[in-house]
């Protein structure tokens, strides 16, 4: 059900450096386009996810096959707050704080977030960054050096427990995620959910989710990121109608939904297996 998108894009394995990561996802390649194949029905999380699949698959538009998007847990819910102009907001904190959660990975792009961020600072916005999320052992470098006498603005918290990460997103004024490679992303559904601003990566499936619910940027171009965030920044109206989208948009991501549809195709699968089963 949940196929990892980094197995089939080739181009988001390459992030990779020669070695046993990008081997490992070269070999589930294998096996997991043989699961597919073998499946008697598949149940894709994403019409991003389906269409890339079946076009590197094609034989697999011959098996019965449905879209069911994962939920969001309802403890992130938050109804969008006023969006305050700059000015307001550091009369209230004295800064605006960007959050971005998401696993520390190559294609997370992380450190584009940091440097795009810095660029803002530079220019005499005052706002700070928090990443969110463990870090895997290759990136350990990169990140450090990316983040490296800018502790001034950017703190990095590692790995926060479940329980905890509710209180990071009703605490932040803007959300970013930069990921270049997802199937669905339940990172961004859950700050949709939180009733956050999103500056959002613009590669697929994030527009199906976030639809008109955010303003999209290039996760491999900084001053793109930099661009979507100042200009976020600068118009609160935009923030707060995007937000109320983003909030709006996110209702629609529930377990039970996803359980009943899940249960639903399931029941049609095995009905017409018994079906053609049934001796004559």
């Amino acid at each position: 059900m949940s196929q990892n998108m980094l197995v089939f894009e080739k181009k988001e394995r390459n992030r990779f450096p020669w070695g046993p990561l990008r081997w490992r996802y070269q070999f589930l390649h294998f096996l997991q386009s043989r699961s597919l194949l073998r499946a008697t029905g598949n149940i894709f999380i994403s019409d991003y996810a389906k269409e890339y699949i079946c076009t590197l698959l094609p034989a697999l538009t011959n098996l019965p096959s449905r879209v069911i998007p994962l939920g969001a847990s309802m403890k992130f819910k938050k109804v969008p707050r006023t969006q305050l102009s700059i000015e307001d907001k550091l009369s209230v904190s004295g800064t605006f704080t960007l959050t971005y959660v998401s696993i520390v990975n190559y294609y997370k792009h992380q450190w584009n977030v940091v440097e795009a961020v810095a660029q803002l600072r530079a220019a005499g916005y005052p706002v700070t960054l928090k990443l969110v999320g463990p870090v895997i052992n290759d990136v350990v470098k990169r990140l450090a050096q990316a983040t490296v006498g800018r502790e001034d603005f950017v703190e990095y918290l590692g790995a926060v427990p479940y329980e905890e990460i509710e209180d990071i997103y009703h605490n932040t004024d803007l959300f970013i995620f930069a990921s270049s490679c997802e199937n669905m992303p339940n990172v961004l559904v859950e700050a949709m959910s939180a009733g956050l601003p999103i500056a959002s990566s613009s590669y697929g499936p994030m527009p199906e989710v976030l639809k008109d619910g955010g303003h999209y940027f290039d996760p491999l171009d900084i001053n793109d990121i930099a661009s979507a965030i100042k200009y976020l920044l600068e118009n609160a109206s935009e923030r707060m109608v995007l937000s109320e989208r983003a909030y709006r948009y996110a209702q629609a991501y529930t377990w039970r939904e996803c359980s009943e549809q899940t249960f639903t195709f399931l029941s049609e699968i095995l009905r017409k297996k018994g079906q053609t089963t049934k001796p004559q």
